[in-house]
This record gives structure tokens, sequence and C-alpha cells, in this order.
């Protein structure tokens, strides 16, 4: 009975301890100066990254349709953050150096750019198609 006791107290602490350091690494990020605006710049190149991919591989007018689609799905839900990031943090508009948290992130924003410009000479090889149109109506 004893050693039940002492085997449930032991099971029954490294749960609450285990819960404990799970909810502080998820706020650990939130914490941090910049946290925020790192973590939602991430998403975004996530967003970017996936709709480079899709226009590289798309082959059809249909194809290209469903990347800007997706794209613009993912813009869409991530806009919030966006808001919310600039209401958090107004001065990184205004930075001559950027905080070091932000900098590799960013890094790769830029960095990001090139390909993004590619992917959207791609599209217009499709721009008269009526589905690639209407997505890139969309879009803007």
């Amino acid at each position: 009975m004893k050693k039940r006791i002492i085997l449930i107290s032991t099971l029954v602490a490294v749960l609450v301890l285990t819960t404990v350091f799970v909810v502080m690494g998820q706020q650990k990020t939130n914490e941090e100066p910049y946290g925020y605006a790192r973590d939602t710049m991430e998403e975004l190149v996530g967003i970017y990254q996936q709709f480079i991919d899709d226009v590289e591989e798309a082959e059809t007018a249909q194809e290209i349709a469903e990347a800007i689609g997706k794209f613009t799905d993912s813009i869409e839900k991530i806009e919030p953050k966006l808001i919310e990031m600039e209401g958090r943090y107004p001065e990184l508009g205004e930075m001559e150096e950027l905080p070091e948290l932000l900098e590799e992130v960013v890094f790769t924003l830029d960095s990001m750019g090139e390909a993004i410009m590619f992917s959207f000479y791609k599209i217009l090889e499709y721009a008269e198609d009526p589905a690639v149109m209407a997505a890139l109506e969309r879009l803007n």
C-alpha cells in the first residue's frame, strides 16, 4: 500500500512538472522581446515558401490558380497576426537596426524576394486563363 502511494505521488509529481515545463516552453516565446513578431514572421516564411514550391511544381493553369488560392487563404489567415504584430511593435518600422531576435527571420524573408518574383513571372505565363485571373483578382 505504501509503495502504491509513493508510485502514485511520483507519477502525479512527474505529470505536474511536465505540464509546468510544457506551459513554460509555450509562454517563453511570448515573453521574449519581439517573440511574437519572430513567430509571426517565421509563419510568413513558411507561407511564402509553400507558395514558391506550389508555383514551381505547377504544370497547368488550374494548378497555378490553386497555388494562388492556397496562398491567398494563408495570407488571409495570418493577416490578423500581422496587424497585431504592428500594434505590439510599432517601433519596428522605424528602427535602423533590427533586434537580434529578428535578424535571421528578416534576412530569410528578404532573401525570398527573388524566388517570389520568379513565381509571379511563371504565373504571368498563365495570366490569360480565367481561373488564374480570378485567383489573382482574389489575391488583390
